[in-house]
């Protein structure tokens, strides 16, 4: 099982997604075969998968689909009871609110690289999913994620309300035809933000399945689940990747500066880490890496400058490190992922 302060899916997630291959007829023994992923993991309910297992999986699914929209038709095959804790925590809940609002408390029970956030103002609602810096955005990720929000919640009342307008950070493909049709509404590329947008007054609506007796014992075994996660991320591993990645635009995540930040001493900061199972310069290369690949997916930043704030001497320098990382230039990343 990965390490609770890493970056990591629940195996029970990444089985909602093999039920649902399965489903749309795809081989799912060859997807796992050709992700390198043990299957040992995905037996275990619970095991946890690093993103880059979790990517492997999804790039062996899109190779065998042929299909550029996988996410957003794996996302039409969810249906509640895929995560039985979270699932039916958020199916008894009295309103369509409380259930929202419990499910974006309770699924970093389930993974910790994105959160969800439920915004009203005025006559609307933005239920939005963002990144927590662990690794980079996820344009197909995103989708699926507001794709099955969309998806569940019309399973969660009798008279769902369709969205206002759904919006992508990602470039528009040239058809938008079938996005739009999976999310019922308008949807706008090019976005500040990933987000759906609905009637704030759908949000007061009772669930078919309220039950008191059951939300309420839910409620207390996720809490409990959640109190062990947050024990397991208050670790110094996680603190120098919070504190890195606040100092490093200014130049200085030095040793010194995140041991000063911390309040500990170099040399406690060298020992926890190692009895962690990493160093220093491990933690912040990490923190470079994520940061370098969000920054060249989302902006038209110049090397030169995206350097400085990765906490580089000049561009040179990162772009020996980025290659010793990926095998590519910044440049062609950046190309990459942006067609």
């Amino acid at each position: 099982m990965a390490r609770a302060h890493d970056a990591r899916i629940s195996s029970r997630l990444v089985a909602s997604l093999l039920l649902a291959w399965n489903e749309m007829g795809l081989d799912v023994g060859a997807i796992v075969d050709g992700s390198g992923v043990e299957r040992g993991k995905l037996d275990d309910p619970d095991a946890f998968l690093s993103p880059e297992e979790v990517g492997g999986l999804g790039v062996a699914a899109f190779a065998l689909s042929g299909d550029p929209l996988l996410s957003l038709h794996t996302a039409e095959r969810y249906r509640p009871g895929s995560i039985p804790v979270i699932d039916y925590l958020v199916l008894s809940a009295p309103t369509l609110q409380e259930a929202i609002e419990r499910y974006a408390r309770y699924d970093r029970i389930l993974q910790n690289v994105s959160v969800t956030t439920l915004e009203v103002k005025g006559d609307t609602a933005t239920l939005r999913h963002e990144s927590t810096g662990l690794t980079p955005t996820n344009p197909p990720a995103s989708e699926n994620a507001l794709a099955s929000a969309v998806v569940f919640g019309r399973h969660l009342t009798t008279t769902p309300s369709a969205p206002l307008e759904v919006r992508l950070m990602h470039a528009a493909p040239p058809d938008t035809t079938e996005h739009e049709r999976v999310f019922g509404a308008p949807v706008k590329f090019s976005q500040p933000d990933n987000a759906v947008v609905f009637p704030a007054d759908a949000l007061q609506r009772p669930m078919p399945r309220a039950d008191a007796g059951m939300f309420a014992a839910l409620q207390r075994h996720a809490e409990e689940l959640l109190r062990q996660v947050a024990d397991g991320e208050r670790t110094t591993t996680a603190g120098v990747r919070r504190v890195a990645t606040r100092l490093l635009p200014d130049g200085d995540a030095s040793l010194p500066k995140v041991a000063k930040a911390l309040e500990v001493s170099e040399r406690t900061l060298r020992r926890r880490l190692s009895d962690e199972g990493t160093s220093f310069r491990q933690v912040i290369e990490g923190v470079q890496r994520q940061l370098a690949c969000d920054h060249l997916r989302r902006d038209e930043l110049a090397i030169d400058e995206l350097s400085l704030i990765l906490g580089f001497s000049d561009g040179r320098a990162f772009r020996r490190a980025f290659k010793r990382w990926y095998g590519e230039s910044p440049a062609e990343y950046r190309r990459r992922h942006r067609r």
